[in-house]
């Protein structure tokens, strides 16, 4: 549902209630076709109101391919820009309302190109109006693999940066708790010990960031019927009220993941990622199971695992090591420990690792013992 809620509702927003001529961006011209035959047209023939706006003749009429325009039946033209050629061929056309989809596909300027990226030559169509005019608005939408994908820093995890943007979050209350949560991949459980397919989605099941209690698919859809956007800074109180004043900045950020996700269930998470974990590690048949993982399921950037030149040195893993539990001390939440063990000739090598009921796993404790070997003459 993200082109839908996010590109093409804008778009006809623009068309029917504002009457403004939008623009909208593709990567490439030939999706212009695919965007009109695909988002655009079905959704205007399932609505009885919004028919009459379908043309009845032209670019999109009857089947017709659609190239750089679009005239609906009330007159209002959606111009298409895709990131191909120079910025002259866009200069000569403004607009209020700017909506971009496949954000991944802006990401960068062609090599020892002296112009702007494609993404920000679209949105240079905004500048003949003022900055805090209430008509200027530009919408980009869609799935990041690598978080360098948007050609301005949209979002920070670090709370030193400089906020450009609201880092916004989609809370829900939790069934449970009432704390208002926002659960991810990694609260993702129950499947990980499935030997099936079909069993990994039967007991596959969501963890309260908050307080670790199971959410199950009904439980799930009623939180997020009670959606709160929440921008960086702000908290919410007990009676679900937004504390605290909004970032000084007019760019709105936020994304959601598949917890958002109220077109599948939870088993459809799970069984996806059963599959993916059916692969071996360290190979580029898992690296390729992550990254659909990541893209189609999750909508979360990946980060590869594989590390061939890495050496692991001691200073490494010390950096690593959590100074929140003493050596020896397994989490509350612990709901496995498995102990690893590699026997040498002369040295025995052990690791220990705690899963955690949230999908952490920590590691309480490792080390060496010599092997007691047989004497022989």
């Amino acid at each position: 549902g993200k082109t839908l809620t996010a590109f093409v509702i804008p778009t006809l927003r623009d068309v029917v209630v504002l009457r403004e001529n939008p623009i909208i961006g593709v990567p490439e011209a030939d999706m212009a076709t695919d965007k009109w035959d695909r988002d655009f047209l079905p959704t205007l023939q399932a609505s009885p109101e919004l028919r009459w706006l379908i043309p009845k003749k032209g670019p999109g009429s009857r089947g017709g391919r659609v190239k750089d325009r679009i005239t609906l039946g009330n007159g209002i033209e959606i111009k298409i820009m895709s990131r191909g050629g120079k910025d002259t061929a866009k200069a000569g056309y403004t607009a209020a309302r700017v909506r971009v989809t496949e954000a991944a596909g802006w990401s960068h300027a062609a090599d020892k190109s002296h112009e702007a990226d494609p993404l920000r030559q679209l949105k240079a169509r905004l500048r003949s109006l003022k900055r805090r005019d209430p008509r200027r608005s530009l919408i980009v939408e869609g799935t990041l693999t690598v978080p360098e994908e948007l050609p301005w820093r949209a979002r920070g995890d670090d709370d030193d940066e400089k906020v450009i943007s609201t880092r916004s979050l989609l809370l829900s209350p939790c069934v449970h708790c009432e704390a208002f949560v926002f659960p991810r991949r990694e609260h993702l459980l129950g499947w990980q010990d499935a030997e099936t397919e079909d069993q990994a989605a039967n007991q596959a099941f969501y963890a309260c960031p908050a307080c670790g209690q199971a959410i199950n698919d009904e439980q799930r859809r009623k939180m997020l019927a009670d959606l709160v956007l929440v921008h960086h800074g702000q908290t919410v109180n007990a009676r679900g009220e937004v504390v605290g004043d909004p970032p000084q900045t007019s760019t709105l950020y936020f994304g959601w993941e598949s917890w958002h996700n109220a077109l599948l269930d939870i088993g459809d998470f799970a069984a996806d990622e059963w599959r993916g974990s059916q692969t071996e590690e360290g190979t580029a048949e898992r690296e390729n199971a992550e990254r659909e993982l990541c893209q189609f399921v999750h909508g979360v950037c990946f980060k590869s695992q594989l590390t061939p030149d890495e050496q692991i040195k001691a200073v490494t893993v010390r950096h690593r090591i959590s100074d929140a539990l003493p050596r020896g001390v397994i989490p509350k939440d612990t709901q496995h420990v498995t102990i690893g063990v590699d026997v040498g000739d002369w040295t025995l090598w052990w690791f220990a690792i705690a899963a955690c009921a949230d999908g952490r796993m920590v590691c309480p404790g490792y080390g060496a013992l010599d092997v007691k070997r047989a004497e022989t003459d």
